[in-house]
């Protein structure tokens, strides 16, 4: 009784695994000495959904976007990063989150006048790699998510209103340029 204290403290998921190793180490396997025998117990391959070994890694990269803002469509700067986990070199599931860095002029709200736009935005991010091995070659992705939207005194930075929420989808295509191993420029 003196080790029942620390068996009660056993996690499940231990248990589950030592259970697993158990048993896929009880497996039936064809024979493989050079003895013949007819009574040689043969398994079929095992059916799996993902057959070939699957390749991880992960990744993280600054995002600076180029887009047109504001009531008269003016070009600004949305900075950002955005991180993931990487799944055979083709398939990205990840986060980005993102900001408008330029000084966009706010319609007038009420009597105040002076005021800029900001905005941030983040949520899911989603990645297809088309042919990651070869020196150029492009992606798909998409960021589903929400973000928020406020009005600025450009001056002092003071925050006017509450601001408003937004969903955001945005989907796009990237032409990539493998530079060496570990670094690419989308």
């Amino acid at each position: 009784m003196k080790f029942q204290k620390y068996f009660n403290h056993i996690n499940l998921s231990f248990i589950i695994v030592i259970g697993y190793l158990f048993l896929a180490s009880t497996r039936v396997m064809p024979q493989t000495s050079g003895e013949t025998s007819d009574e040689t117990v043969s398994t079929p391959p095992e059916k799996t959904l993902l057959s070939t070994p699957i390749v991880h890694g992960a990744y993280a990269a600054p995002v600076l976007k180029f887009s047109q803002v504001g009531a008269p469509k003016e070009g600004s700067l949305i900075v950002g990063a955005q991180g993931g986990w990487v799944i055979n070199h083709q398939w990205v599931v990840g986060l980005g989150i993102y900001g408008l860095s330029t000084a966009i002029k706010a319609p007038e709200i009420r009597e105040i006048a002076g005021l800029i736009m900001t905005f941030n935005y983040g949520g899911l991010f989603l990645s297809y790699i088309h042919h990651s091995h070869k020196m150029i070659h492009w992606e798909i992705t998409a960021v589903g998510g929400v973000g928020e939207l406020n009005y600025r005194d450009e001056e002092y930075w003071a925050k006017y209103e509450n601001g408003d929420n937004f969903a955001v989808v945005e989907v796009g295509v990237n032409g990539v340029l493998n530079l060496t191993p570990g670094f690419r420029l989308a």
